[in-house]
């Protein structure tokens, strides 16, 4: 799992290893601004989902 965050263009990387059924399970909190939240999901070493907001 890691985390990468740049101040410059307040963009937010996440990954995070996970069933696609625990999705629901995962809540993000932010602080007031404009993020774009980036989320891929590794399956056996292969990522197969990404989620843009």
């Amino acid at each position: 799992m890691s985390l990468n965050i740049g101040s410059e263009k307040r963009t937010l990387s996440y990954h995070y290893q996970v069933q696609p059924s625990r999705f629901e399970e995962i809540e993000f909190y932010f602080l007031p601004g404009k993020y774009k939240l980036s989320l891929e999901f590794y399956e056996d070493k292969g990522k197969f989902h990404k989620y843009d907001v």
